[in-house]
């Protein structure tokens, strides 16, 4: 389930590259563009909120970060339950 999520949100992030050359031509694309932009600042917010958690990553930590940056609870959610033992 997690897996669909991560690609259904890549998908958004993919849908918003073009959305920015049509940005000032349809209404749809800037908001796909404003969609995308919180959904990111939210994930930012969500690192700060919740290192402890993302710093339960086996890797790097910056991998870590930028995946939970793209993804957000999407990629920390499993490491607190892993790491729990659930």
């Amino acid at each position: 389930m997690i897996k669909i999520l991560k690609y259904l949100l890549s998908g958004i992030y993919l849908l918003a590259i073009p959305a920015t050359y049509y940005f000032n031509e349809h209404v749809l694309a800037r908001y796909c563009v404003y969609f995308v932009g919180a959904v990111l600042i939210a994930h930012v917010a969500e690192v700060i909120i919740f290192y402890n958690r993302v710093k339960l990553y086996e890797g790097a930590m910056y991998k870590s970060v930028v995946l939970t940056i793209l993804f957000g609870f999407l990629h920390w959610l499993p490491l607190s339950g892993k790491h729990l033992g659930k």
